[in-house]
């Protein structure tokens, strides 16, 4: 049980999603996949963490109610990621773009930089709240919750 797992996990997200804003549009698509490989293993690292500690500090007669909270939790959360950086693409496309034809390129990748810093943002944001407070927490529930 890493006490800073949780957080180093979220961080590998932002710094995959750091590399995919800032260096995507200047390498060949199929190496994008190799700028999201930190993103990946965030991810990997982060749910079953995050689930765990969640799921370990309560009854066991919660867990039910509790892990159907952690996957709406989650949809939600992607749900408002997509319209965030719908939105900083938004920010950078000027009024009439679709009349400029090839010259409107460039607007799309900055809107893109743009996405990106705004997802980053609220990452570091998890990253921050994510962090243990004070002591370990003493878990509430005597048989504790494993991921398999």
């Amino acid at each position: 049980r890493p006490r800073f797992m949780r957080p180093i996990s979220i961080l590998l997200i932002g710094l995959g999603l750091l590399a995919v804003g800032l260096a995507a549009t200047h390498v060949p698509f199929w190496s994008v996949y190799f700028l999201l490989l930190p993103a990946s293993v965030g991810t990997a690292l982060y749910l079953p963490a995050n689930n765990a500690h969640v799921l370990n500090s309560l009854d066991t007669s919660y867990r039910g109610f509790a892990s159907g909270m952690l996957e709406t939790t989650r949809e939600y959360g992607h749900g408002l990621g997509v319209i965030i950086g719908a939105a900083g693409l938004a920010l950078a496309l000027p009024a009439g773009i679709d009349t400029m034809g090839m010259s409107a390129a460039q607007y799309y990748i900055d809107g893109v930089t743009y996405a990106a810093i705004m997802v980053i943002g609220i990452t570091l944001v998890g990253a921050i709240a994510s962090l243990p407070q004070g002591r370990p927490a003493k878990y509430i529930s005597r048989e504790p919750f494993t991921v398999a």
